[in-house]
């Protein structure tokens, strides 16, 4: 998938904003990364459970501001 510019500006701005949402990205990529070099195929239903629980830590994240203003 390819972001045009708007849209990777707006993710450079959303991670600037949120170290920890870059962070889990990140570790995500290089455990990914890792399963594949390492050819570690039993270890992928694990990383997507992992990736879930990004998302709803991320989600969490993107919301944090609106239920302060709230």
């Amino acid at each position: 998938m390819t972001l045009s510019q708007a849209e990777q500006l707006q993710l450079r701005t959303v991670l600037a904003h949120y170290p920890e949402l870059e962070a889990l990205i990140r570790h995500l990529r290089r455990s990914f990364a890792v399963m594949l070099a390492e050819r570690q195929g039993e270890g992928l239903l694990e990383w997507l459970d992992a990736v879930r629980r990004g998302v709803s830590v991320s989600s969490a994240v993107a919301a944090a501001p609106g239920i302060r203003r709230s």
